[in-house]
């Protein structure tokens, strides 16, 4: 038993050092890339719109597991309200929740969108598209939303 352990104890060690010098360099060049803003404010609804749609998604799974009690905050839903482009924000009003995603920088046409639980029903039944409100410098204006376009 004596004769196997600074074996062992050397295939620990290398096993060890193996795996340490895989975690010396990380690639973080995809982290950095610079996403230019969508093109457009339809573009734009489109991609605050689908982040609504998961996050209304989410709310209401919430709400139905909770004895019809709405979550208060993002952070019940398991969920941070910022992401490195947008910042959500939650309200309930009679049990509803309505959630607003805006966009964190300047640069883009819309700045915010909002939605409710109705875009669930209205998604599900016209096969997928549902209308969200987004605002910006020009004033508010609806915008359907379609997934299933991307």
């Amino acid at each position: 038993m004596s004769r196997r352990a600074p074996a062992l104890a050397l295939a620990l060690s290398s096993a060890l050092l193996i795996a340490l010098a895989g975690c010396g360099h990380r690639d973080h060049s995809s982290r950095k890339a610079h996403h230019p803003p969508p093109d457009g404010p339809e573009a734009e609804a489109d991609l605050l719109g689908r982040q609504l749609f998961e996050l209304v998604d989410r709310a209401m799974d919430y709400k139905s597991s909770h004895r019809n009690q709405p979550p208060t905050a993002l952070w019940q839903l398991g969920l941070d309200s910022l992401t490195p482009a947008t910042v959500s924000r939650m309200t309930v009003d009679s049990g509803t929740p309505t959630i607003t995603v805006a966009y964190r920088a300047a640069g883009h046409t819309l700045q915010w969108c909002r939605a409710g639980s109705g875009v669930l029903e209205e998604a599900s039944l016209n096969d997928g598209r549902f209308t969200v409100l987004c605002g910006g410098a020009a004033g508010q204006a609806s915008y359907q939303v379609n997934p299933a376009a991307r």
